[in-house]
């Protein structure tokens, strides 16, 4: 019999076998490619786990993850056993499947790949071949039905309608926001975009929406009211104010013509972003109150203030000030610049960038280089979705300003190290424009 650290390895050898599309040039979409029948095929060969789970399920342009794992802390908090699958990971696949803020351990995950392999096999001899985030998907409705949690919240991959994620039967469906991103797969406009989300809202389920754009809300709220769903809607139902950008937030919800605030809630990451997610936290709890779940106040707002993400504007240095954020898309770089301008630079600012394809790279590089000084432009090793560095540059020249100067580092270590080399003091490192770049920094930053 294999020992678990050789039946992790086998696991690993197998999982990355399979077609992924966190890791293909390009991402297809459509049912041919992403069959929710396959997905549902897979969970029944395992005894359809997912039957099993009360579930919350979170999509979003932007602000998923951290929504989704304020309220799996929320949940935590007031005393339930809580699930949270999220993805991609940073380091290790196991990042993926938490259960109360534990990470799935490599033992646990060897085990429930040995029994899911089997069922991919079967299901490989027919010609439905499951994907690695099928795979991934099952694992976690497998592991949260052994582990019998009480609320397992799950985060949508890409999209909603065509997810994998979307077989399961939620109890509760939150949309945090809709902005433009992966629009080769999910459409060109914002309401395009929107009906994909939508795609999560099931028949008579709450539905909570962050969405700002009034006509992809206006999507959203069709789709709600087709289906008899309730629907909680940022700026009609529940808003927020902030008086200053690091200070605390009032949150008023109305609710049956009932009105109710929470005053002094504190954000433990920073934002105007997490301001609406923090939101959008709160307004989820009381309606898993209205579900039958006890979660008070002070575990959400305990949750709100102690959760803390990777690659999230995360403060990995302070002399100079290095900061690692995920930002990929036009909307999440401006929430970024929007944080880094709240306290004045008195050195260089440095951006070390690197993006997937598929990325509006011209609105996003427009951006920053109206922000920082000096730019180095690089390459993800870990994925072929990487855009060249040749590329990056042609886009440099069109939309770079007088004062921004930039250089290109094939490398991302050897980049780091260039301006690690160069950066004084009183500097500010960033390193954003991909997940990919992130996970391959962080390590390294995170010893100095």
């Amino acid at each position: 019999m294999l020992d678990w650290n050789a039946s992790r390895d086998e696991s690993l050898r197998f999982m990355m076998q399979r077609i992924n599309y966190e890791q293909t040039r390009t991402i297809p979409y459509g049912p041919e490619q992403l069959k929710l029948c396959r997905m549902r095929r897979l969970l029944s060969e395992l005894r359809d786990p997912h039957k099993l789970l009360t579930v919350v399920h979170v999509a979003g342009s932007k602000g998923k993850g951290s929504t989704a794992t304020m309220l799996a802390m929320a949940g935590t908090h007031a005393g339930y056993r809580t699930g949270l699958y999220t993805s991609p990971h940073l380091e290790h696949i196991e990042e993926r499947f938490a259960i109360d803020g534990t990470i799935c351990t490599g033992e646990q995950f060897a085990d429930l790949m040995q029994q899911i392999i089997p069922a991919v096999k079967r299901m490989d001899d027919e010609g439905l071949n499951p994907t690695y985030f099928d795979i991934c998907t099952g694992l976690a409705f497998l592991w949260f039905a052994q582990q019998k949690v009480d609320l397992a919240v799950i985060e949508v991959g890409m999209g909603g309608r065509l997810d994998s994620t979307n077989v399961c039967e939620p109890r509760l469906t939150i949309i945090t926001s809709i902005s433009l991103d992966h629009t080769q797969q999910l459409g060109t406009t914002l309401p395009a975009i929107a009906g994909e989300k939508a795609g999560i809202i099931k028949p008579g389920i709450p539905i909570i929406s962050g969405v700002e754009d009034p006509a992809a809300s206006a999507v959203i709220a069709s789709r709600a009211a087709e289906l008899a769903c309730p629907r909680r809607q940022r700026g009609d139902d529940f808003w927020w104010n902030q008086p200053t950008a690091e200070g605390p937030l009032s949150v008023t919800y109305r609710k049956l013509e009932q009105e109710r605030t929470w005053d002094n809630v504190h954000l433990g990451m920073p934002g105007a972003h997490q301001a609406s997610n923090a939101a959008i936290v709160l307004v989820a709890c009381d309606e898993l109150r209205s579900a039958g779940f006890a979660i008070p106040d002070s575990a959400a707002l305990a949750a709100i203030r102690q959760t803390q993400c990777p690659a999230r504007i995360e403060q990995l240095g302070t002399e100079p000030r290095i900061i690692l954020d995920a930002a990929h898309n036009v909307a999440s770089i401006e929430a970024l610049l929007a944080v880094l301008q709240v306290h004045p630079i008195a050195g260089t600012k440095w951006l070390l960038f690197a993006a997937a394809q598929g990325k509006d790279i011209r609105g996003i590089l427009a951006r920053l280089a109206r922000f920082f000084d000096r730019i180095v432009l690089t390459e993800f090793q870990s994925n072929p979705r990487r855009v060249p560095l040749r590329n990056l540059d042609q886009i440099m020249q069109s939309v770079a300003l007088d004062h921004a100067t930039w250089e290109c580092i094939e490398q991302p270590i050897e980049a780091w190290r260039s301006i690690s080399a160069q950066a004084q003091r009183q500097d500010l490192i960033c390193i954003t424009g991909s997940f990919f770049l992130a996970a391959e920094l962080r390590p390294l930053l995170q010893k100095l």
